[in-house]
């Protein structure tokens, strides 16, 4: 699924420097995650080396006749470092994909609950294999659901044997 939206989110954003999280606990060992996170050190580097390649230009100096006038901003989907620093603010990047658990927490009575809820805000949540989830999980998705409605999220539920009682409910929800 991260391949996919990350080859998406490519297509769809050709020219912009796009954040996307890994989320879940075994995130690190992602080739593709490491590598955007890599991209993403290597994209703000470059961007304070022309900065200061700028001040230095300003400031009268002679600059390398190797610098271009190319943007410094970079583009590309990146990882960048502050959304991974902990699970609470992967939630805050702009497109995150990661286990069920992680937008759960979000309604549970857990530290920092509302960065969670902030994070998801606005956002379109897509939740795959809902017939698989148990009693306990189906009752925080039922809440999760209603939160997400208050926040103006869309919401997308997949499922190939979802009783139809079943779907009912979590669309009441």
């Amino acid at each position: 699924m991260f391949d996919r939206v990350r080859d998406f989110l490519a297509r769809r954003y050709p020219q912009d420097k796009v954040n996307l999280h890994l989320l879940h606990g075994q995130a690190f060992l992602s080739d593709a995650y490491i590598e955007m996170q890599r991209l993403s050190r290597k994209l703000i580097q470059d961007q304070q080396d022309a900065e200061l390649s700028r001040q230095s230009f300003e400031a009268g100096q002679i600059c390398d006749e190797n610098d271009s006038d190319d943007d410094p901003h970079g583009h590309g989907v990146v990882a960048e470092s502050w959304f991974a620093q902990n699970k609470k603010q992967g939630l805050l990047a702009p497109f995150a994909v990661g286990t069920v658990d992680q937008a759960l927490l979000a309604v549970l009575q857990t530290k920092h609950m509302f960065v969670r809820l902030f994070g998801l805000t606005g956002k379109t949540v897509i939740l795959d294999e809902v017939h698989a989830y148990d009693t306990y999980m189906s009752t925080i998705l039922e809440r999760l659901l209603e939160w997400l409605h208050a926040l103006g999220c869309s919401v997308v539920m997949l499922s190939a044997t979802l009783p139809k009682a079943r779907r009912h409910a979590l669309t009441r929800a």
